[in-house]
């Protein structure tokens, strides 16, 4: 009989040092949610609007560039070593005359001085924004000096 009861103590001893260590970890219980509240959805339509940027010192992407010459005349003879080159492009763009760097003013006018040399003298006349558009133009101006 000895024989049977240490292995049943041993049994005993097992299942009950199982259970106490199983004490610690506890299963989650089983939660059920019901809802209570009433929830309300509103759909908002969403508005997309084209937005022009600006691009630059006053120029807009969209802008169609122009360049107008207003003085000297294409052709025109002048008698002065120096001429008054002025015209009109976009507002506060970067306008090039001849090599020399200009900004037009708010309302896209310039003016610069060149000087002539006697004979024919071609002017170039640029004109671009930061977007990398630009528009040029040449005038032919001949100097016939009175001395």
């Amino acid at each position: 009989m000895k024989k049977i009861i240490i292995p049943l103590i041993a049994v005993i001893v097992l299942f009950a040092v199982l259970s106490l260590l199983g004490r610690g970890k506890t299963k989650p219980a089983e939660q059920t949610v019901s809802p209570t509240a009433e929830v309300s959805t509103t759909v908002t339509p969403e508005v997309t609007a084209m937005v022009q940027q600006e691009k630059g010192a006053g120029t807009s992407e969209s802008e169609t560039l122009t360049l107008e010459i207003s003085s000297p005349q294409n052709g025109s003879t002048v008698s002065s070593s120096t001429v008054t080159v002025t015209g009109k492009t976009a507002p506060n763009i970067q306008v090039f005359v001849n090599e020399k760097e200009l900004i037009a003013n708010g309302n896209g006018d310039f003016s610069t001085e060149i000087e002539l040399f006697e004979g024919e003298n071609t002017i170039f006349i640029v004109a671009n924004n930061n977007t990398g558009d630009y528009i040029e133009k040449e005038i032919t101006v001949h100097l016939e000096s009175t001395e």
